[in-house]
């Protein structure tokens, strides 16, 4: 016997087994048809809302930004950027708290991720990202290494003038204030 069902509801979707679930979707030559879709992309590809299958917990909004930048400079992961939640929590221990929690599956949604900042320490539930140190203090000494690359000719300032600026910005001890200063 075989069932078929049409529905827009989460909750029926989620009492079917994953091979169980056909997602239409229109495309440019017509619609394409997705077998074994998970739910929350089932949702998001129906309603306008964002239904995220995983949500990844970072310490603030700069790192937020900056998880999100590297995902979609990255052609084979950019498509990432919709399907997950970037939910900045507060600090490092914080962010190893959701990590814990997510590893337990303590937490509300069934995939959960914590990014550490490369000057932290691997936590259980975390990742760390690239570097032995800060995002900022990363990307602006990369920079830096590759005199700036092409900054000046982007920003439409001379080049004598921006890099000293820009090494100016780096004494401040507090890096999350580079980036303010160099806006």
């Amino acid at each position: 016997m075989q069932i078929i069902v049409s529905t827009h509801s989460p909750y029926i979707l989620e009492q079917l087994p994953q091979e169980a679930r056909v997602l239409l979707v229109p495309g440019n030559q017509g619609t394409n048809v997705i077998y074994g879709a998970s739910v929350e992309f089932a949702m998001s590809r129906m309603d306008d809302l964002v239904h995220p299958e995983m949500a990844v917990y970072v310490e603030d909004r700069e790192s937020e930004i900056w998880l999100r930048e590297m995902l979609v400079a990255n052609d084979a992961k950019a498509p990432l950027v919709d399907r997950i939640d970037i939910c900045p929590v507060g600090p490092a221990n914080v962010v190893k708290t959701m990590g814990s929690l997510g590893k337990e599956g303590r937490l509300p949604t069934k995939k959960n991720l914590a990014v550490l900042d490369g000057d932290k320490e691997q936590s259980p539930g975390c990742i760390v990202l690239p570097g032995n140190s800060a995002p900022e203090v990363v990307v602006y000494e990369q920079l830096k290494a590759k005199n700036w690359a092409h900054l000046p000719e982007r920003v439409g300032i001379g080049a004598g003038t921006l890099f000293a600026d820009l090494d100016d910005i780096m004494t401040d001890p507090n890096h999350h204030n580079w980036n303010k200063k160099t806006g």
